[in-house]
């Protein structure tokens, strides 16, 4: 399984930095100079400005372990995501939502209820 399948997208990394979200995790996206987006493996944790200088447009790409933990944490009161046949799924108000892996089930559900205010940090 390769790394990118393991964590939240790019996409949702950024969603959840701009969420606030603690940018706590083992893993990072980033990039270097004028390379597309790639995930690396130094630890990531809250640095000062300028800290990551050789780095830019970080954001934490979480797992879903440490979304779990966040889960646990945060005292969510939720289902988690399920499998299906052809990807993973969970609930989006009445609506069921589909999402490519669990990582980027459990970060699209963690967006959506701190974007509609039904938990806070």
């Amino acid at each position: 399984m390769k790394l990118e399948d393991q964590v939240v997208s790019l996409e949702l990394a950024k969603k959840l930095k701009a969420l606030n979200v603690k940018q706590e995790s083992l893993w990072f996206w980033g990039r270097r100079g004028n390379a597309p987006a790639r995930i690396y493996s130094e630890p990531m944790y809250e640095t000062e400005p300028g800290e990551w200088h050789e780095y830019q447009d970080v954001c934490s790409a979480f797992t879903v372990a440490e979304l779990g933990e966040m889960w646990i944490e945060l005292e969510i009161d939720e289902p988690l995501p399920h499998i299906g046949v052809d990807g993973w799924y969970w609930y989006k108000g009445e609506r069921e939502m589909k999402a490519r892996t669990e990582a980027d089930a459990r970060g699209a559900m963690l967006v959506y209820l701190l974007e509609n205010k039904l938990i806070t940090l």
